[in-house]
């Protein structure tokens, strides 16, 4: 168990220098590929995809929600500025006419 905590500690040592960019020696790549080959194999996708569906499916619905909503307030905000400008042109004309 130790040896595989080290081999894991050291493989994510070379994973975080991978993702920033730095080169990894001839040795330290075959390491490091061979690892996340393994990582990779381990991998155990579910079987009953329908949960994933479901999700996929009520994201979807959520996004077509917030596009309306966000065309919804667009109009609102454009019929409040309407409205202000109208308001601001009756009170400076009651103003004018005091």
């Amino acid at each position: 168990m130790a040896a595989s905590v080290t081999t894991s500690d050291a493989w994510w040592e070379l994973h975080l220098r991978n993702a920033r960019g730095e080169l990894l020696s001839p040795d330290e790549r075959k390491v490091y590929e061979a690892h996340l080959a393994r990582l990779e194999a381990s991998e155990v996708l579910a079987d009953d995809l329908e949960p994933w569906r479901q999700k996929r499916d009520e994201i979807k619905k959520l996004e077509e929600e917030c596009t309306q909503l966000q065309s919804r307030r667009k109009a609102l905000s454009k019929q409040i500025a309407q409205l202000d400008a109208l308001l601001g042109a009756r009170q400076s004309g009651a103003a004018v006419g005091s």
